[in-house]
């Protein structure tokens, strides 16, 4: 059913075709049937990393190299993994955390979806307290067990009711982010200094240590607290790792020495939290040179990059909705947004979900609820709620 204006969405009918409309011409409405796509859904579909959730794919994960055997074949070749594995659609917590972080901004109010979706979202915690992927999950630097709690999934959620409380003014948000805000802390900072991705890992994310250590200090804020000194120190740490071109490697491990563009979105995001929380902190001085970085290396005529300097690789829809949303966001770059723009118009599908992936201007690949869909549907928001203000003024 379309969302009517009760429960804040725009009341468009089904008969939008984001590919025919532009998504240039209209983000809300774009975010809007997306929205719809997801629900409609259940928020269940196929993930890229969710290979060992698929019912014959389950005794690989008793070796680490068949495990990572199975989500490497469903990453790159998702038609062949359902066929052989048994297909591996869940639905995922951190999907319903981008969707309310997507709904606050676009409804500006505790709507009806907002409220539902911080219960449902809420509702997925898992019995520790925190949040996990629906799947095992196995990297080159590591694995943890399904719904075990990991780092980014709780901080996505922390974003989601930071969004709830801050721009929809959910009167019941502040609270469960300040909650779940000090179990992170206490759960991911146990045995490290920094924040790590999982229980018990001794490698450190940089990517997932600052964006949660911002998102850690906002939901203290939000509820009227000051962020404890846990929060600076852990993400101090990763500052140091920040290389003199302005970017970072994905983690201090010798296998995870690489960067790319999302990622490094995320630790700028974070940055530009804490920068908020301690102001005369070194978080701005590093975020401006990591976003010199993002403009040297990681933006075309034609979107962004998903590697820096690599113009050979297709469109991909992750990239293209993160970084549409840190720059509605987290600058005032209209024209770099409008580019991003016409980047998400070749990605859109006419259901109105979007491919993970877009050659020559043709879409192509699977259209992923959490790996693209959630992020796409928070870039469309933030991107329409920055374009209407700025049309407003």
């Amino acid at each position: 059913m379309p969302a009517s204006p009760e429960d804040g969405g725009s009341g468009v009918g089904h008969e939008y075709d984001a590919t025919a409309l532009g998504i240039q011409a209209s983000p809300r409405q774009a975010a809007e049937h997306l929205g719809r796509w997801l629900e409609a859904r259940r928020f269940a579909g196929p993930d890229p990393y969710s290979g060992l959730a698929a019912p014959r794919a389950r005794i690989l994960g008793a070796s680490a190299v068949t495990a990572q055997g199975a989500i490497q074949v469903t990453k790159r070749f998702p038609r062949v993994a359902s066929a052989v594995f048994g297909h591996s659609h869940v639905a995922m917590a951190k999907t319903m955390a981008l969707a309310l972080s997507a709904y606050a901004i676009l409804d500006e109010h505790p709507s009806a979806r907002v409220r539902r979706l911080r219960t449902d979202l809420l509702a997925r915690r898992t019995p520790s307290g925190g949040f996990g992927y629906e799947f095992p999950v196995v990297t080159r630097w590591g694995s943890y067990g399904q719904n075990k709690p990991n780092l980014v999934a709780t901080t996505f959620a922390l974003q989601g009711l930071a969004d709830a409380a801050e721009v929809a003014r959910d009167g019941d948000a502040p609270a469960a982010g300040l909650e779940i805000a000090r179990f992170a802390l206490e759960y991911f900072g146990a045995t490290t200094t920094f924040l790590a991705y999982h229980a018990n890992s001794s490698i450190l994310v940089h990517n997932a240590n600052v964006l949660a250590c911002g998102q850690i200090a906002r939901s203290f804020r939000a509820a009227g607290s000051e962020p404890p000194d846990q929060v600076f120190t852990a993400a101090r740490l990763s500052l140091a790792a920040q290389r003199p071109d302005g970017a970072w490697p994905y983690a201090d491990h010798p296998r995870c020495g690489w960067v790319d563009t999302f990622h490094t979105l995320y630790i700028l995001d974070g940055l530009h939290e804490l920068a908020h929380a301690d102001p005369d902190g070194p978080w701005k001085q590093s975020f401006d040179r990591g976003l010199a970085y993002v403009y040297g290396h990681c933006l075309s005529d034609h979107g962004p990059l998903e590697l820096p300097d690599r113009d050979d690789r297709p469109l991909e829809g992750h990239t293209v909705g993160t970084a549409l949303s840190f720059f509605a966001r987290r600058t005032t770059d209209h024209s770099v947004l409008r580019t991003l723009l016409a980047a998400a118009d070749v990605l859109a599908l006419p259901d109105g979900s979007f491919a993970a992936h877009a050659t020559d201007g043709n879409s192509h690949g699977p259209a992923y609820p959490r790996w693209v869909g959630a992020h796409m549907l928070v870039g469309l928001a933030t991107s329409a709620a920055e374009l209407e203000e700025q049309s407003s003024s």
